[in-house]
């Protein structure tokens, strides 16, 4: 259950380059998408204004995800410090205290190993693919992999790839289209180049990736 909530990722909104990001992950109550919607933005106001970048997207399922983006861990932890002293949150909490819009199903803090600098905004598509790394296979040599994919995407119709990591698990690879319009264009293109790059990783480890797809799903931004 974790991994699939934990393949957050984003869709982007803001200019700021995210090295890190820290998730919070929601389930509308019912009936109420359009007040978790609500809430998001003008958290994202407030938020904004305080120096650090935000990402909002919702994905087929209905799960609502809300992302602080910062350059490292040390300016997050600037920022919920920040948060104690902010009037303008506190006012926005206590307001949402009586009407709630949505349950809280996970946290999460992640480490960006590769984020694209030009970020899409709202409508924006992100094609999310969650890697758990096989038997003696290190987080280097799973960003290194996705190091030689991303070259290939980026050539062949995707507008931006981002990789995330957490812990020593799970990578997160991440592509941007522009709009629904651009994912579907390149999914109807086939990619001999990055069929055969696959190919190759794969006769590296004796016949099979050395990694596996866990979760694949498509996020939108508003």
């Amino acid at each position: 259950m974790r991994t699939l909530i934990a393949a957050v990722l984003f869709c982007f909104s803001t200019s700021i380059l995210a090295q890190v990001a820290a998730v919070n992950v929601f389930e509308p109550l019912p009936g109420k998408a359009p007040l978790v919607i609500q809430y998001m933005n003008e958290a994202k106001a407030i938020h904004q204004a305080m120096g650090v970048g935000v990402a909002t997207s919702f994905d087929g399922s209905g799960i609502y995800r809300y992302a602080v983006l910062v350059e490292n861990w040390e300016a997050y932890g600037n920022f919920v410090d920040a948060l104690g002293t902010s009037a303008p949150w506190a006012l926005f909490q206590a307001r949402i205290a009586s009407n709630p819009a949505a349950t809280q199903i996970d946290n999460l803090r992640l480490n960006g190993r590769s984020v694209i600098e030009s970020v899409v905004g709202p409508g924006s598509a992100t094609h999310v693919f969650v890697w758990e790394l096989g038997p003696g296979v290190t987080m280097n040599e799973s960003i290194e992999a996705a190091m030689g994919a991303k070259e290939i995407h980026e050539r062949t119709g995707v507008d931006g790839i981002s990789v995330y990591a957490t812990g020593g698990t799970h990578m997160y690879y991440l592509m941007h289209f522009n709009n629904m319009s651009s994912w579907g264009r390149f999914q109807d293109q086939p990619n001999m180049e990055f069929n055969q790059y696959m190919g190759g990783l794969a006769v590296e480890n004796g016949g099979q990736l050395p990694s596996v797809i866990v979760d694949d799903f498509i996020l939108t931004a508003f």
